[in-house]
């Protein structure tokens, strides 16, 4: 009997701060390492996460999950996840490698299972996820802006997945670029190149920019 004939769809649901953290990213990063197939996305009521493996291989998925953002508290908020899963046939198989989604792809039958779930959670986690921090930028972005060899040397608003604005660019829950005051920047080559690798610490980051093609400060006289 093969692998694939024991996978199983695993449906779960997480709420606390586990958006704009790094959580998506990381669990791409896990899901293709190990040959998981499924995806993740964030919404309104929290991160929804599919996978599409053993029943074995999702809960070392999700204990991985739990133990990773629950121990970096000095990079990484950590979670206060209430977490619900469940096993069905899946109606809708998820195309392989793993994928990060936005909400706006999300299927009719995919939102109904969603708010079902919500219906069945506690009263103190109904309100969806926390809106993300802001982050006073980390040590490997200072260092970079400092390098006079690094190509965002002197870039003052340099980030990456573990610091950098939030709450402040955000314009609507759930936290993607395209609903922050980013939204109508895009991409240089080399950042583009930075956001596609998910083990590196600006994989998916959705508020990175550099002098290339980010936001500039400047001071005007009248």
């Amino acid at each position: 009997m093969s692998r694939a004939s024991l996978d199983v769809g695993g449906w779960w649901l997480l709420q606390g701060s586990v958006q704009g953290c790094g959580l998506r990213p990381a669990v791409a990063h896990y899901a293709l390492m190990h040959r998981i197939d499924g995806w993740i996305c964030n919404t309104d009521n929290g991160v929804v996460l599919y996978l599409r493996a053993t029943p074995a291989a999702q809960r070392q998925l999700i204990e991985w999950l739990i133990r990773r953002f629950r121990g970096q508290a000095v990079q990484l908020p950590a979670p206060d996840c209430s977490l619900r899963g469940g096993h069905a046939q899946a109606s809708a198989e998820p195309q392989p490698p793993f994928r990060i989604c936005e909400d706006s792809t999300l299927t009719p039958r995919v939102r109904q299972w969603l708010a079902d779930a919500c219906r069945y959670l506690p009263m103190r986690t109904r309100t969806g996820p926390d809106i993300p921090r802001d982050r006073a930028i980390c040590q490997d972005c200072v260092d970079e802006v400092r390098s006079p060899t690094h190509p965002r040397r002197g870039y003052v608003l340099n980030s990456c997945v573990h610091c950098g604005p939030r709450y402040s660019v955000i314009a609507s829950m759930p936290w993607d670029r395209s609903r922050t005051a980013l939204a109508s920047w895009s991409f240089c080559g080399r950042c583009n190149d930075e956001y596609q690798l998910l083990e590196e610490r600006r994989g998916h980051a959705q508020i990175i920019s550099c002098p290339s093609c980010g936001t500039r400060l400047g001071l005007r006289q009248r």
